[in-house]
C-alpha cells in the first residue's frame, strides 16, 4: 500500500532536512510527502527545493498564514492534500530507524492507529547526528544503552495497555501522540480531522485520540525493534496547556460517544487562504 507521510514544519530547516533524509533511505520508501507549514519565517520551500532532486518521493509543501499555534489546521491541511489512504504523521524533529515505515504498513489495521514515543536526544547527540550518519542510521554510538532499554520497557509497557483495553480492563489503551503516529485517512475523514478549536499547544492529540476510540480505532504500538528519535530544540511554547479548559470540557463528551468535531476536514476555523506547491512529481 502506498504511503503519505504528513509532517508538521514552523521554521528549523535544519532539523526537517534530516527528518527528510531519514525518510529518503526508509526500507519501504514513502509514496508521498507532505510538509504543512505553519506560518514559518523561514523560506522552507526554497530550502527544500534546494535538495528535491534526492529524494525519491513526490513533495508537496502547503503553508497557512502566521496566525498563532495553529497545529491542528496545520494538519489538517496535509490531510486534506494526501493522495493515499495510509497516512504517517511526523514532526520536522522526528527521524527513525530504517524499517520504521514498512513496521507500520505491516501492522496498520482497519481497526487500530499506530503509536511510538521518541528517543529524546540532548545537544551532544544532535550534534553528532550528521545527515550521512542519518542516510545510513549510524546511531549506534549516539543513542545510548539506557535509551535503548527505555524503548524496549515502553514497548512492554504498550503492549500490556493494548491488552488490557481489549479485555475490557482500560478504557484508553494505548495513547496517541501527534509527533509518531499512522492511521488510515478514511478515519480521519470519518471523525472530521483535528478538532481547529485546538489553537494553541497541546491535547489536540490526546481529543483525537479519544475521537477515533470513539469510532472503534484503537491505539497498537508495535515498534519492537524499529523506533523514533527526538532531534534536540529548545521549546518552542512556554509548556502551559491552554487548551487544557476547552479538554476537560469534552470529557463528558467523549463519554457520551462523540467524535464529529465542528471545526475540522470539512470546516475549516479560519478563512485565510492556503499557499499549495507541488516541489517534486
Amino acid at each position: 500500500m502506498k504511503i503519505t507521510v504528513i509532517i508538521s514544519v514552523y521554521n528549523n530547516s535544519s532539523h526537517l532536512l534530516k527528518c527528510l533524509t531519514s525518510l529518503n533511505n526508509q526500507s519501504l520508501l514513502p509514496d508521498e510527502v507532505i510538509l504543512t507549514d505553519d506560518g514559518s519565517q523561514e523560506d522552507i520551500r526554497t530550502i527544500v527545493s534546494q535538495n528535491a532532486h534526492d529524494y525519491h518521493f513526490s513533495l508537496i509543501f502547503c503553508q497557512q498564514a502566521d496566525k498563532g499555534f495553529r497545529l491542528a489546521s496545520c494538519k489538517n491541511n496535509g490531510i486534506r492534500l494526501a493522495s493515499n489512504d495510509l497516512i504517517v504523521f511526523l514532526d520536522q524533529d522526528i527521524i527513525t530507524s530504517q524499517n520504521y515505515l514498512e513496521t507500520i504498513s505491516k501492522n496498520l489495521k482497519e481497526n487500530n492507529f499506530l503509536v511510538s514515543l521518541p528517543v529524546r536526544t540532548n545537544q551532544r547527540q544532535l550534534d553528532q547526528l550528521s545527515l550521512d550518519k542519518i542516510a545510513n542510521f549510524d546511531y549506534k554510538n549516539i543513542i545510548t544503552t539506557q535509551q535503548f532499554l527505555k524503548l524496549k520497557k515502553q514497548f512492554r509497557k504498550e503492549q500490556f495497555y493494548y491488552f488490557l483495553n481489549k479485555l475490557h480492563l482500560r478504557k484508553r489503551g494505548v495513547k496517541l501522540r501527534g509527533g509518531c503516529f499512522a492511521t488510515y485517512k478514511k478515519n480521519l475523514v470519518k471523525i472530521n480531522g483535528f478538532d481547529e478549536n485546538f489553537v494553541f499547544w497541546g491535547n489536540e492529540d490526546d481529543d483525537l485520540g479519544r475521537r477515533l476510540a470513539n469510532i472503534g480505532i484503537h491505539g497498537y504500538y508495535p515498534f519492537r525493534k524499529d523506533y523514533a528519535i527526538h532531534l534536540y530544540h529548545p521549546e518552542n511554547h512556554d509548556g502551559s496547556r491552554k487548551n487544557k479548559k476547552y479538554y476537560q470540557d469534552n470529557l463528558k463528551k467523549y463519554q457520551s460517544g462523540y467524535y464529529f468535531c465542528k471545526y475540522g476536514l470539512d470546516n475549516r476555523k479560519d478563512d485565510d487562504e492556503l499557499s499549495i506547491y507541488r516541489i517534486r512529481n
